[in-house]
């Protein structure tokens, strides 16, 4: 068994580093500080990818995340499926029940294939200063939805009360 951990991690453009001054992101950022505490001790594939959305995480997860077989897992998805295009009023980009459907797919996977999953919610945005707003509308009700929801599967799926 090597002695370093394995980590994989599915996300999109805030795991992979968009909007990061160091262009690292919060993923890179944290193995470094794992890896200052013991050198070489951790070792990231990071599998976040801008404009990932929870069924590209699924297709990721299946197709080269399990070949690896990484120890831990972290999953930071789903800014992208909150998006709603041209108007506050409009549909979000993937709809609840295939954002739903495609959760429980991640998770039932993962947990066969990974000793440790880690789920990571979404922060909430300032509506007011969004960089996208002509175009591409987030909202704080859907991401503290998607939260929920998110807690609840990882709960549900992973350590059954």
């Amino acid at each position: 068994m090597p002695e370093y951990v394995e980590i994989a991690c599915l996300g999109d453009s805030i795991a992979n580093g968009f909007f990061d001054k160091t262009g690292k992101g919060w993923v890179m950022r944290l193995v470094e500080k794992l890896n200052a505490q013991k050198p070489y001790g951790y070792y990231l594939n990071n599998f976040a990818r801008s404009g990932n959305r929870s069924s590209d995480a699924f297709h990721e997860l299946c197709h080269n995340v399990i070949s690896m077989r990484p120890n831990v897992l972290l999953i930071s998805i789903g800014t992208n499926d909150l998006i709603r295009r041209n108007g506050p009023d409009n549909a979000l980009h993937l709809s609840d029940a295939l954002r739903e459907e495609y959760w429980i797919k991640i998770l039932d996977v993962a947990k066969i294939n990974i000793q440790k999953i880690f789920v990571f919610g979404l922060i909430p945005v300032d509506e007011k200063t969004m960089p996208f707003l002509k175009t591409d509308w987030s909202f704080n009700p859907d991401i503290q939805k998607y939260n929920q929801f998110c807690q609840k599967s990882a709960l549900n799926t992973i350590y059954p009360l």
